[in-house]
This record gives structure tokens, sequence and C-alpha cells, in this order.
């Protein structure tokens, strides 16, 4: 019986006596017994009072142990679920709730494998099966994804719970593992980028003993890990470096330095290789030096191009200082002209400066006839890339001054040097000055002696048209006489005949004129005259013939009209008679003078004959007088034979200043 009962009791006994005494006239000490019992009474209410107050106080504290346990529950940095035998979420906390990106609430009742990542769905169903039949708690790896779209990667462990042996839930801690995951990702990455490296990697402890190659080192040196590992280093030396050079290695990476250099090691089959080294320490959490990684890459083609630099150089130098052309070196400044930094023998005698004279000065010091912008575009053409040909002329220490072409290119994108090679060309100046001289003399005597033969045949067809014409005429007006008035008819048949031989000698006559001298050409202009050609070529021959004319044409002095209707007539005479062309374009375009340019007159004459390939007969005295009209008027003049499609004669006559507009 509790202590609260025998309160009760003894409470119940006092009033029963109290009440017994008073009916039965209680013997003096009953005041006593009562005294008594009251006090009994009044321990026991005092216990009562501290049973009632340790019961308050213990039921605080369970209230607090329950709050602390769901702030763990509910705060714990891993995830709780509870899942029913069906999958659902029963309960969940807070950090399991944030693991699947959604309100706690909201997640009751909901499956939990709507939140597993699809590749990890197979590996859960099975395992949540597993965990239904089996009292063993399981562990797995999971990939989560949220409501949101994002994931994350935890380790999930779980224990089924049984009513009467039956699993009807399952209990799950979710652990996230994201940053482990990561951090083995980045190792894996980092090993792999390690193994397949192209550059050689060896780790080795702080007495040099090797723990690790890679893939590259056996490559490259010929040793497999298994040779490798367990050896120093000195399984690669060559014998060919100074010792010094390892001194100072490991007296900088001892001391926790970086070391980089260069060193000729030896393959495991004997053969010497060069490597690019960089070593550097590998620390502990604690700053001490546990061991050395190395990286080394093939440098052995690099070394042999070198000394294949180093020897060609030897050998440039050579042709350099031996060669008769004047070559010298020019190292481009940021602004300025380029300055003297080296020049052969040939350079220096050439120009009667010793090297220490010239070398450091701008190379303007040389030159009479290149001004500053001419020597700003060269470097600009230089500088893109670009080999420069020009014409320079260069002063000699006595004052005496020669030509010079000149190649200059880039040789060193580092250092800004152009490399250039002369050669004296006062020579072949003086020769094309000759040259032009003679080639202008000969126009001219060809321009006089074109307008001589043109004079010539204007009047060689002026005297036929009025001799020659005025006597056609009339034996043709006095045959037609006789046809009509004779009696006898051999006479009309013998003067029919006189008519039509006239005929045919005047219309053969007007055909030697049009040869000769067009009269329309010096009556109507040059418009008219070309139109008659063309118009006689269509009835002649039979060739279609389109004419184009564009601008003013009949302004033109003397020269360029004859020279335009000659080769008009030359060009449809050849298409007619080798190229057997049925059908040809003439135009003829004037271009007046523009923006500080002369004027010219454009020529094209195409057809769709056989062309030069075939007829082989286009290199006559036709195309030869052609060419030396259009030659004698300082014109440009070009054949074009398209095979199967005919052939182009174009001629561009420029106009001397403003006068022939």
């Amino acid at each position: 019986m509790t202590k609260s009962h025998d309160a009760a009791a003894l409470r119940r006994r006092a009033e029963q006596r109290l009440r017994k005494g008073k009916s039965e006239h209680l013997v003096p000490n009953a005041d006593h017994d009562v005294h008594h019992l009251v006090h009994e009474l009044q321990v026991h209410q005092i216990e009562l009072e501290m049973q009632n107050e340790e019961l308050r106080l213990a039921l605080r504290e369970l209230t607090e142990a329950r709050d602390r346990y769901s702030d763990l529950y509910n705060f714990a940095p891993v995830g709780y679920l509870t899942l029913t035998s069906q999958s659902m979420i029963a309960e969940i906390n807070l950090t399991a709730a944030a693991m699947l990106g959604a309100e706690r609430k909201k997640l009751i009742q909901r499956r939990f494998d709507a939140f597993i990542a699809l590749e990890s769905r197979d590996a859960w169903h099975q395992y949540f099966s597993h965990m239904l039949q089996c009292d063993e708690r399981q562990s797995i790896e999971l990939a989560l994804e949220r409501s949101d779209g994002s994931r994350t990667d935890v380790l999930q462990d779980g224990a089924r719970v049984e009513t009467d042996g039956v699993a009807t839930a399952v209990r799950i801690t979710l652990t996230d593992i994201s940053g482990r995951k990561q951090r083995e990702e980045k190792i894996r990455k980092l090993s792999s980028a390690v193994e397949q490296s192209a550059a050689s990697v060896i780790i080795t402890d702080v007495q040099g003993t090797i723990e690790y190659v890679n893939a590259s080192f056996t490559r490259v040196s010929g040793y497999g890990p298994e040779e490798a590992i367990g050896k120093t280093p000195r399984i690669l030396m060559s014998g060919k470096m100074p010792v010094a050079i390892f001194e100072k290695l490991w007296q900088s990476i001892l001391a926790g330095r970086i070391w980089q250099g260069e060193v000729c090691n030896k393959r495991k089959d004997g053969r010497l290789y060069w490597d690019a080294v960089s070593i550097s320490p590998i620390r502990n959490p604690q700053g001490g030096i546990t061991h050395f990684v190395g990286v080394q890459t093939d440098i052995t083609e690099r070394k042999q191009m070198e000394e294949t630099l180093i020897e060609n150089e030897r050998r440039f130098r050579a042709l350099f200082e031996s060669a008769g052309d004047y070559a010298l070196v020019l190292e481009l400044q940021e602004s300025g002209p380029p300055i003297i930094a080296d020049g052969n023998r040939t350079f220096f005698e050439k120009h009667g400066y010793t090297r220490k004279e010239l070398i450091g000065k701008p190379v303007t010091l040389l030159e009479t006839t290149s001004s500053a912008d001419q020597v700003a575009d060269r470097i600009r053409k230089v500088k893109s890339g670009k080999t420069v040909r020009f014409e320079v002329e260069h002063l000699c220490k006595d004052g005496s001054t020669f030509f010079a072409d000149a190649v200059a290119r880039m040789v060193s994108d580092g250092v800004d040097l152009v490399y250039s090679v002369e050669r004296d060309s006062t020579g072949r100046r003086r020769a094309e000055q000759e040259q032009q001289r003679l080639l202008t003399e000969n126009r001219r005597l060809l321009q006089q002696l074109i307008r001589v033969q043109e004079e010539e045949r204007r009047s060689l067809a002026r005297d036929l048209h009025d001799e020659l014409g005025q006597l056609l005429t009339s034996i043709g007006v006095r045959a037609e006489y006789i046809i009509r008035h004779a009696d006898d008819a051999d006479v009309r048949t013998a003067a029919a005949d006189i008519a039509r031989d006239t005929s045919a000698s005047f219309d053969a006559s007007h055909t030697t004129l049009l040869r000769l001298r067009p009269m329309t050409l010096d009556t109507l202009g040059l418009t008219a005259a070309l139109t008659e050609l063309t118009d006689k070529a269509k009835e002649k021959s039979g060739i279609h013939c389109d004419l184009h004319i564009a601008g003013k044409i009949d302004r033109l002095d003397d020269m360029h009209t004859i020279t335009i209707y000659r080769l008009v007539q030359e060009a449809l005479s050849n298409a007619h008679r080798h190229g057997q062309a049925d059908r040809i374009e003439v135009t003829v375009r004037h271009t007046p003078p523009r923006r500080g340019q002369n004027g010219q007159v454009k020529i094209t004459v195409r057809d769709n004959g056989k062309g030069r390939s075939e007829t082989g007969a286009f290199e006559g005295m036709g195309i030869i007088g052609m060419r030396e009209r259009v030659h004698a008027l300082n014109g440009a003049f070009l054949i074009t034979d398209i095979p199967h499609e005919g052939m182009s004669i174009e001629a561009i006559l420029p106009l001397p200043g403003k006068g022939n507009r």
C-alpha cells in the first residue's frame, strides 16, 4: 500500500476514535491519542506534498526530455524516416524533408521512391523488398532527386519494424554523402589525369624511394611499375649531367622549394633522352614534408631542334657573310624607322661604312628616296607577315648613290627582326629607262606611221569615190539607155551584162572604200561608221551582229576614232573568216574623266566561233595590227579564248586630258 493510502486510513481511524471518545466519555488520556493521530496525519500530509512535487518535477523532466528528443529527431545531422510496407512515408524529420526538398507535412503518405533518381530505382526496390524479409540492418547508396530537379547523394541504413512477427514498417536513416562523392570524383579525375597524362609522373618518399609511376613514365623510360617502385630515380641517370645539379636539386626540395630544370636521362634500353623536370614537395596537414612528386616532360625532339637551329644558324651566318647580295637585319621600333641590327660584309663594304659605324643607326640614314609614309607602309606589311619587295636609292658614306632592289620579311616575332636582301639595280634601272625611252619613241613613230597610212587611205578612198564612182555611174547609165532603146536583142543582152557588172563593180569598190577609209567616218562620225560597218557585216556574211555604244564617242580625236574603227573592223573580219562565227556582239563604252582620273574607251568584241585553240590562225597580221594600234596609244590589249564558246577581244584606250571628252 502507498503512503497516500496509509494517510487516508489513519485519518479515518482518528475520526472514528474521536467519535467513540465523545460517546463513551473517554478517559483523560484520550486527548493525547488524538493529538498523536493528528501529528501523524500532518506528517503524512507533508510527505504527500513532497511526493506531488517530485511527480511534478518528474513530469517536467519528462516533458523536457520529450522536447529534447523531438529536437534531436528533427534537427539531427542525418535524416530519419519511417516507411510503411508499401513504401509510403509515415514519419520524417526535418533533415530528411530538407534532403527531399519539400515541407514535412506535404511528404506524409507520399511514396518515398518518387524521390529516388531513375538510375537508382531498381537497386532501391530490390533493397526495400529484402528489408521487409530480413532482420539485418541493410545499407545502400542512392541518388535522390528533389522536386526542383536538384540532386543529392545519400547513404541509407534501414531496419524493419515487426508487429506479431510481421514486418509492418521500415525505419531508415539518410546520411548526405554528396561532399564525399564529389571528393571521390575529384580524386578519381585527378588520378585519371595523372595516369593518362602525357608527362611522366614519379612520387617518392623523402628518401627518394619511388612509390608510384604513371603509364607515361613506363612508355618514355621503358621501366614498368614493378621495376621502378622501390628503386630511386638514379635508375634513369645517364652520367651526362654534372653532379652539382643533383646536389642543388636535393637542397631545394628538402628546403621545401620547387626545383625545375632540364635533365639528360637514360632509358632502360640505353638510349638517351631529355626531360624538362619539375619536382615539388608534398606536405602533411602539420606542414611536414612526406613525399616528393616529379613531373617530367620529354623534350628530346625540342633539344634536337635546338641543336639543328644552332647548326643552321652557324651555316646561315657563313652564307650571310659570304653572300654577294647586300644582306642586313633590321630591328623594328615601337615608333620611328627600323634600326640596323646586323649586316654582312658586302653590305658594309658597298656603303663604305664599318660595322661599328652603322649598327644601331636608323636605316633611313642610307636611304635618299624613302619617305616616312613609305617606311611606315613597309613596316605595316612586314608585321602582317607579308614579304615586301621595293626599290630604294642608297646613299654611301662618300656621297655617291646607287639603286637597289630589296626584299624584306619578318624573321622573329619575339624581337621584331626583319631580314632584308638587296641587289644593286643601277644597271637594270638605266636599261629600263633606256627601254622606256625607246618604247616611247617607237610609239611616237608608230602613231606617225598610222597617221600617214590613214591619210593615204583617206586620199585613195576619196579619189576612188570621186573618179571610179563617177565612171561606174556613167557606164551604168549608158548601159541602161541601151537596154531601153536598142532594137537588136543581142545588143540589149550585152548592155544588161554591162549594167550588172557595173553594179557589182560599184559594190566591190564600196567595200574597198570601207576597208580603206569609210566616207561615213569623216562625214557622220564614229557611231554612224560603226553602225554601217556592222550592218554591212550582216548583209554580206549573214552574221547576226549586235552593236552597243555607251557614252559620247563622236567627239574623240582622229587617232582614237580610227583606232576604234579598225579594231572593230578587223575583229569582225577575223570572226567571220577564221572563227566561222554566226553571232557577234560589239560594245564600245566611253568613260569620262572623274575623281582626278583621265577618261578611257573600252572596246569588246565577243563571238561564238571556234576560237584560237581550234583555228590556230589568229596571231596573223590582223591581231598584230590591232595590238600595235592599241599599244601606240598606251592602251591594253587582251584576247580571251573560251573553248567551244568563241573568243573575246578587249582593248582599253586611255584618253589624254580633258580635251577628248
